[in-house]
């Protein structure tokens, strides 16, 4: 192999390996890819709070409204620490 060839297999292996990185592997299986600072809990039919797990490194909040919509809340904002310490 000549030295552009291997410059050219390094940069491609390189460049894929930080797109895995930056992206968050193909492996980050997450509910929510949005998430909200603040929801009307009052209209909230049910209020799940999901670990961070070998799939997921997060901690969700996945709220479900009443007529079957869901939503994400942020668990470090305040709504979302609130709920945290409601649900120990």
């Amino acid at each position: 192999m000549n030295a552009i060839t291997v410059a050219a297999l390094w940069v491609t292996v390189f460049g894929v390996a930080v797109t895995e990185c930056v992206a968050g592997g193909p492996s980050e299986r997450c509910l929510c890819k949005d998430t909200a600072n603040a929801l009307r809990l009052k209209q909230a039919r049910e209020i799940s709070v999901f670990p961070a797990t070998v799939s997921c490194p997060r901690l969700e909040i996945l709220v479900m409204f009443k007529g079957r919509r869901l939503a994400c809340l942020d668990p470090t904002s305040k709504q979302g620490r609130n709920v945290l310490k409601a649900k120990r």
